[in-house]
């Protein structure tokens, strides 16, 4: 029995085993397993097939993936609560959380994140990239209470009358075992559009960073791709009007370039 096989006979999910994007769209409740799709493939799947959950076979972490796809479909309030522990099947050694208000200032949670990260062995090749990422997903979830727009507006940054900011929380968290760290925002506000998202990235992948510019309020998604392009597997789930969290992961010990070229996997979910 192949590895695939002998994971899968016991999930709930449907697994596709694919070779190229496949014609048809992709149900919910499966699984996509492929070998070797580049990142621009794994989003393009994502954003015109309707996958949700995308594991490679060559991924270093194939068999915990697809444990983690089949957890967030049918434990998702599980995730949404704890998602660091269901990713790293609750073995990590090492945990972080920061705690604030959707109106605090992001300089603080990011400076603790980066001490902590700096505290890890393995860590020195990736710590800038990742608290950048980290900054990114801190930022996007701003956007969605509308503290993002009212501290532009203030500043020049966009004309007209700005959304007023909502009250709510966001936790900067992480969890690392002796070869993976996994970091990532948790906000109240559960608005977060993935689809409308990954669809921006896949443009910058298909039409290039420059051409994908939008000085609109919307954005342009560069941010994401940059986030996506560094990390080695991605996480979102949203719980409408209630949560959102968004998450990545990275390897421990490895040297960058060695892992920048692993197969990506991508995990989405929305209750």
């Amino acid at each position: 029995m192949n590895t695939v096989m002998s994971v899968a006979k016991n999930m709930k999910a449907k697994i596709l085993e694919l070779d190229q994007l496949p014609s048809q769209l992709i149900e919910y409740g499966s699984i996509a397993i492929t070998r070797d799709f580049s990142p621009q493939q794994v989003v393009k799947m994502a954003v015109e097939k309707g996958a949700h959950h995308i594991v490679q076979k060559a991924c270093r972490s194939f068999e915990q993936e697809l444990l983690v796809s089949e957890n967030m479909m049918f434990r998702p309030q599980e995730f949404l609560k704890d998602p660091v522990s269901m990713i790293l099947e609750h073995k990590q050694v090492h945990n972080f959380r920061v705690d604030c208000a959707a109106q605090e200032h992001k300089k603080e949670p990011l400076e603790k994140l980066e001490g902590f990260i700096r505290g890890l062995a393995g860590s020195k090749g990736i710590i800038t990239e990742v608290v950048a990422s980290t900054e990114e997903i801190f930022t996007n979830a701003s956007k969605n209470s509308g503290v993002f727009y009212k501290h532009l507006s203030s500043i020049g940054g966009i004309r007209g009358t700005a959304p007023v900011a909502r009250q709510g929380s966001m936790s900067v968290v992480a969890g690392a075992t002796d070869d993976t760290l996994v970091v990532g925002v948790i906000d109240s506000f559960g608005l977060l559009d993935a689809h409308a998202l990954l669809a921006k990235v896949l443009s910058c992948y298909e039409n290039g960073v420059a051409q994908s510019i939008n000085m609109g309020t919307g954005g342009a998604g560069i941010g994401t791709f940059l986030v996506f392009s560094f990390a080695m597997n991605m996480y979102i789930a949203v719980e409408k009007n209630n949560r959102t969290a968004v998450f990545c992961s990275y390897p421990l010990g490895m040297r960058t370039r060695d892992f920048e070229i692993l197969p990506k996997n991508l995990h989405l979910i929305s209750i």
